[in-house]
């Protein structure tokens, strides 16, 4: 069983200040935490830093009706001294920051002035320290918040299989005969964008590849990024991208066969070790 770094009883309805622009934020949800503890070696050789990560719903205290999310970086002792009084705790404050944290908030800057709108907007940034009553009293407390971006996501981060594969289907997907054959018990993204007509699909990638181009040529990715991190809006017929952001090297141009790994089009069935060509994609 996994530890707990934020609970809830401890976080929610906790208030967090950012001061550019001012405003309060109050937690209301968690959405996931994760961690990574280093013991004492690592941290004073190599200088990793033990820490773990959360992200919580909140909402402005000025204005409730102001929704946002936060994502919150929180030093953790090392493992050795996990158990040890606060006291102890104490010395292996830093007020370093974590380079995930640099990184997510110098993507927001980056988006920010380039107009990004298709991408959550930046509400805000701390890099403070914990109080007494922290799990490494004096240690870092940097957070940064963000919006959410309106519409459905278009897929739920798992995959099912369909047209002959293992399993039924877990929606009605909206392909041609013909595509069915040609991506026979080939895994199948789980969620809304494989039931869409073949036209709001078209447009939907047509607005990826656009957006995508732009990320690319900022330097600024969604590691692993699936279907699960973008969202449609039928009413306004616009897409989004969410998720945790990091930098990435320049790209001008990008192949477009990278819109399968998003799960944006299928991969045909083709002979072991033949490569699969830009025009062969199942759209």
């Amino acid at each position: 069983m996994s530890s707990t770094f934020f609970p809830e009883e401890y976080w929610l309805g906790k208030t967090l200040e950012v001061s550019s622009p001012p405003s309060v934020w109050k937690l209301t949800e968690k959405v996931m935490e994760e961690s990574e503890t280093r013991d004492r070696k690592s941290i004073q050789e190599y200088g990793s830093l033990s820490y773990a990560r959360a992200e919580f719903k909140c909402y402005n205290s000025s204005d409730p009706y102001q929704q946002a999310r936060v994502t919150i970086y929180l030093q953790l002792p090392a493992e050795e001294s996990m158990y040890l009084p606060p006291s102890m705790r104490r010395r292996e404050a830093t007020d370093r920051k974590v380079r995930e944290f640099d990184e997510l908030v110098e993507a927001y800057r980056r988006l920010t002035f380039h107009g990004c709108d298709f991408m959550p907007q930046f509400l805000g940034s701390s890099h403070g320290r914990q109080g007494d009553d922290g799990l490494v009293p004096g240690g870092f407390l940097s957070y940064l918040v963000f919006t959410s971006v309106p519409g459905d996501f278009l897929g739920t981060g798992t995959i099912g299989f369909d047209f002959g594969g293992r399993g039924s289907p877990r929606a009605v997907l909206n392909l041609s005969q013909e595509d069915q054959k040609r991506c026979r018990k080939q895994r199948i993204p789980d969620g809304m964008f494989w039931t869409l007509s073949p036209a709001e699909r078209t447009v939907i990638r047509q607005q990826f590849e656009s957006a995508y181009t732009i990320l690319c040529n900022i330097g600024v990715d969604l590691p692993l990024g699936t279907l699960s991190n973008l969202t449609w809006d039928r009413r306004t017929q616009r897409l989004y991208f969410f998720g945790q952001l990091s930098l990435a090297e320049t790209r001008s141009t990008w192949p477009k066969k990278e819109i399968a790994s998003w799960g944006l089009a299928l991969l045909p069935i083709k002979p072991q070790g033949a490569e699969c060509d830009e025009s062969e994609l199942i759209l």
